[in-house]
């Protein structure tokens, strides 16, 4: 063999081995070393605080009491099995249902003064679920199918189903429909409409004081105006927009909106940004 393909192979073989050897030695064998990575990577790349994750696990806890309460499951079997089992979809559904919906697992409704839970508490109820699944087993997000080889046996993870993400969608909007209060951080409410009214009929947001343009020829044709910051309200806030964009584009002199170059940049000449309209 060439003296330059021994020497690849050997900075090949060499980082394998020496973790390999640092691990027999630290924790007393190989593979006694090797599980004890795959512990701390996985406790370190969880991607969740401690407060979440003993909250997902109370949850995870709570699901195997309900099933267990209604006679889904047997004294002393858990949901979280290794492979899931066959109906693991569904049986996550019926917690979720129970708890949140307002529809009875027997498919009647239930009282108007039954208490349930909110849209953003199953929410919660389905991230637990695919913490347990895609992070406690290690299922990730494989698509949960029914095995080729074995007739009956269901492979990946049961959250990522068609039964499991239809429901949440028809939960959403059976809650909409009930007028319950909407959960995207975007969304306008009548509450906000109204703090938005008395914010802007301030007396201090009304105070119109002199422009004085700083050397700009065009300075002369600009109407006063405020901007004032919304600090409860960042979605609304144009003052934190503006940060925000001096931040990531970087600009510091000229025009705040400048023209764009090939690949969103900014263009190194001082142009303004121009709204253009196509024709057809």
């Amino acid at each position: 063999m060439p003296l330059q393909h021994q020497t690849q192979r050997s900075s090949w073989t060499t980082l394998p081995m020496m973790l390999l050897q640092t691990l027999a030695n630290s924790s007393g064998g190989v593979m006694d070393g090797l599980l004890c990575l795959q512990e701390t990577l996985k406790h370190v790349s969880k991607g969740i605080s401690d407060s979440t994750e003993s909250e997902y696990k109370r949850l995870i806890l709570n699901c195997d009491t309900f099933l267990r309460e209604h006679g889904l499951l047997w004294d002393g079997e858990s949901l979280f099995s290794h492979p899931p089992r066959q109906e693991a979809a569904y049986l996550i559904v019926a917690w979720i249902m129970d708890a949140c919906d307002s529809v009875k697992l027997d498919g009647t409704n239930k009282p108007s003064t039954n208490e349930r839970g909110l849209y953003g508490h199953a929410q919660k109820m389905r991230a637990a679920m695919t913490y347990a699944f895609g992070r406690l087993q290690g299922l990730g997000n494989l698509p949960w199918h029914e095995s080729e080889l074995h007739s009956g046996q269901m492979l990946g993870n049961p959250l990522v189903s068609v039964e499991v993400s239809s429901y949440m969608c028809s939960l959403r909007r059976r809650k909409v429909q009930a007028g319950e209060v909407a959960v995207s951080a975007r969304a306008i409410t009548s509450h906000i409409l109204n703090k938005m009214y008395h914010f802007n009929h301030r007396p201090e947001n009304w105070a119109i004081l002199d422009y004085r343009p700083r050397g700009r020829g065009d300075g002369s044709n600009i109407k006063p105006f405020w901007l004032w910051i919304m600090p409860m309200e960042a979605h609304l806030c144009a003052v934190q927009a503006i940060a925000k964009w001096i931040t990531a584009s970087g600009i510091m002199t000229g025009y705040l909106f400048q023209k764009f170059a090939s690949s969103d940049r900014i263009a190194e000449a001082n142009q303004p940004l121009v709204a253009t309209v196509s024709h057809m």
